[in-house]
């Protein structure tokens, strides 16, 4: 759980270092994802593998409509306005869902309950792939944040807005996606997560 938390976390890091605006809505955009992989996966039968994709350009797409539709006719407005709307945001977010799929807790079960033997240490698969998945986006964003130099990478930074928020809400969508979507942690839309 400490590395799904890991990725929540540099999700918020990322937003507000590019914006300067604390997004409330995070853990609801991280639910809606794992929503849609499980949907994709137990309800429509696609391979979870295709399902993580579809998750995947999904979380884009979400990205980018919340930037265009909510967030840029904001531009100038108060920080504390823009804070309430992604508050409002999470209701409306988690609302969608109850309203999907219901209020009941649902599982991904993709990995064997069998734990493996490491030295003596019984560890869940489920442990070891979120725990990796979040070292290899943990690690990618390090090394993009310091040897990335190029002008996409100053302009990112630079406080622009409409480009920060575009791409600081694609990439922590699509990074915590796989966090939650890898794991076979229950979900539910009350608390995110049960």
């Amino acid at each position: 759980m400490g590395s799904i938390y890991a990725l929540v976390a540099l999700g918020f890091v990322l937003i507000y270092k590019s914006t300067s605006i604390l997004n409330l809505a995070q853990g609801e955009f991280m639910m809606v994802g794992a929503y849609i992989c499980l949907s994709m996966t137990l309800d429509f039968g696609l391979n979870f593998f295709a399902s993580f994709l579809i998750t995947m350009v999904f979380s884009v797409i979400l990205g980018l409509a919340v930037e265009r539709l909510v967030l840029r006719p904001l531009i100038g407005e108060p920080i504390i306005s823009i804070i309430m709307v992604t508050l409002g945001l999470t209701y409306i977010l988690r609302g969608v869902v109850i309203m999907l799929w219901g209020n009941d807790i649902r599982q991904f079960n993709i990995f064997p309950t069998q734990p493996i033997d490491l030295w003596g240490v019984k560890i869940t698969y489920l442990y070891l792939w979120s725990m990796g998945i979040s070292v290899v986006l943990l690690s990618f964003f390090a090394v993009f944040f310091t040897s990335f130099t190029s002008s996409f990478a100053s302009t990112f930074m630079s406080g622009e807005y409409s480009l920060s928020v575009s791409w600081t809400l694609i990439l922590s969508g699509n990074m915590m996606s796989p966090g939650t979507m890898f794991t076979s942690i229950p979900i539910t839309p009350c608390l995110s997560f049960a």
